[in-house]
């Protein structure tokens, strides 16, 4: 089980993630212009192709914060460091790595 001193640790490192993560998706969810010479083919289509590329970031990064806020109630619970898949305290190399982790080493298959 995690310390009280060191679930206070982690919890800040996700407040500073998660606000760092929902400024970046804000960010990426901009509508993309680079000019205004609508008339140009290739300008329409790069910014299409920005603005997908923008949407999949910004999918992949919802997903992490959403793993964020899901650690931070964990946190608030008492449950925060337990795997999910077999309910093993997860080790504090993985917790310092990345805190929002929900596995152990062994059941994400790095043992």
């Amino acid at each position: 089980m995690i310390s009280s001193a060191d679930a206070k640790k982690f919890e800040e490192k996700l407040l500073k993630a998660k606000q760092k993560v929902e400024e970046e998706i804000k960010g990426l969810k901009k509508p993309v212009d680079f000019g205004d010479d609508t008339d140009h083919g290739e300008e329409e289509a790069d910014e299409d192709e920005e603005s997908e590329n923008n949407f999949s970031a910004a999918e992949t990064l919802e997903i992490y914060l959403s793993d964020i806020n899901s650690a931070l109630e964990k946190i608030k619970s008492g449950a925060y460091g337990i795997c999910e898949n077999c309910n093993e305290p997860i080790e504090p190399e993985v917790l310092k790595a990345a805190p929002e982790s929900r596995l152990c080493k062994n059941c994400k298959g790095f043992a």
